[in-house]
């Protein structure tokens, strides 16, 4: 098995593990750990913007998700909780269907 074809495979089962993670978060970080793992190796490849695109997708749901958590404590906030987290649920969706599109087309990530 060649080394971009390898890679392929591994952002696929990131893409998977991200996709199963809306039901078990657990396999989230299974994905975010693949994409730190195979960062250095796609960094010049279209692979690499896949990758960096689903680490900010980690990273940017788990500091919203903690942040509703914290501001779901304040009496006068909590009625937003349930909203919002349904929000944070659909961009995460956004982020991984855009991004395995983009993957199943051999096409580069951006921002």
């Amino acid at each position: 098995m060649s080394n971009a074809e390898s890679a392929r495979k591994a952002l696929l089962i990131a893409y998977i593990c991200y996709g199963i993670g809306i039901v078990f978060p657990v396999l989230a970080i299974v994905g975010v750990i693949i994409n730190y793992i195979n960062q250095d190796q796609t960094q010049d490849q279209w692979v690499g913007s896949h990758h960096r695109w689903l680490k900010r997708t980690f990273w940017i749901g788990l500091l919203l998700t903690l942040v509703l958590s914290a501001l779901s404590f304040i009496p006068v906030l909590g009625f937003v909780t349930l909203p919002v987290i349904f929000a944070i649920g659909i961009w995460y969706i956004y982020r991984i269907v855009r991004g395995g599109l983009r993957f199943l087309d051999n096409q580069p990530m951006y921002g």
